[in-house]
């Protein structure tokens, strides 16, 4: 059997994608679509599980942060002093966490199944002792996983000061609830766009935008990233949750007006490292 690769199921169109907030499809598509994010999720978990550990061992300066890219809108994100993962949905294995090491928050913008799992936030909060800030409907979910101690409900304009770091919800546009994060610690703020429409950022600043420009969201789009870096003067943009043209889309728009930002796309599986000051 070919087993196709990860990005195949980012590209097909939304209302084809099989996902558990989704009607089925009748007879065979419902089966080769299936089968497709399946292949796609199974790729991606494995590049994950590999470059988990070297994600955890990468020396960083000040001012420099490591992004570990595991599909949709879910990354790892460290610094010199604090580790995050975004949106990890079920796209880290149980042995993998125990290779990302130190995690002091996991957070979760809205429940969707590319983004959100339940069980999933449940095994990393257990292993590692992280955080876990979630839109504020995933909370009663959440309260019989998680401890409260470690349950952080994130409503949109509420900044939380936890232990060496602070978080502020914004909220987004997308179907059904959404929130964003900014993320200060170590004096490096960081902002995460899940896979929202753009709303005004014009108040906020960040260092690093991790921004969505498409597929397979129905909201997110290159001129929505665009307009959120430009909101944001960040020092380095990265884009996810979209096709190959959809991120040269957005990386162009950034190199035609915003040519201080260092604007890049991520790789599945990939650790980069970049500096944000």
């Amino acid at each position: 059997m070919i087993r196709l690769p990860p990005r195949v199921c980012n590209l097909i169109p939304l209302e084809l994608i099989v996902r558990k907030w989704a009607s089925p499809i009748p007879g065979s598509e419902e089966k080769l679509l299936r089968s497709v994010c399946l292949f796609a999720s199974v790729a991606r978990m494995g590049s994950a599980r590999e470059l988990a550990g070297k994600s955890s061992n990468q020396s960083l300066d000040e001012g420099e942060v490591s992004i570990l890219y595991l599909g949709y809108s879910g990354v790892v994100v460290r610094t010199k002093s604090h580790a995050f993962a975004f949106d990890p949905a079920d796209l880290v294995s149980g042995d993998a966490i125990a290779q990302l090491g130190k995690l002091d928050a996991v957070f979760y913008g809205h429940g969707h199944g590319d983004h959100f799992s339940k069980e999933h936030a449940a095994l990393l909060s257990s292993k590692t002792g992280a955080y876990v800030a979630a839109e504020e409907s995933l909370v009663p979910s959440l309260k019989s996983a998680i401890p409260s101690e470690r349950l952080v409900p994130a409503k949109p304009g509420e900044r939380k000061e936890l232990k060496g770091f602070s978080v502020t919800p914004i909220a987004g546009i997308h179907r059904g609830p959404i929130v964003l994060f900014i993320v200060e610690a170590g004096g490096i703020s960081i902002f995460h766009g899940g896979d929202s429409a753009y709303v005004p950022l014009g108040s906020f600043r960040a260092d690093l935008a991790l921004v969505p420009t498409g597929s397979p969201s129905p909201t997110a789009s290159p001129r929505d990233a665009f307009r959120m870096v430009s909101d944001l003067k960040p020092k380095a943009a990265a884009a996810f949750h979209g096709s190959a043209s959809q991120h040269r889309e957005f990386l162009s728009l950034v190199k035609e007006n915003l040519s201080q930002v260092n604007a890049f796309p991520l790789e599945e599986g990939r650790t980069v490292k970049v500096s944000v000051k």
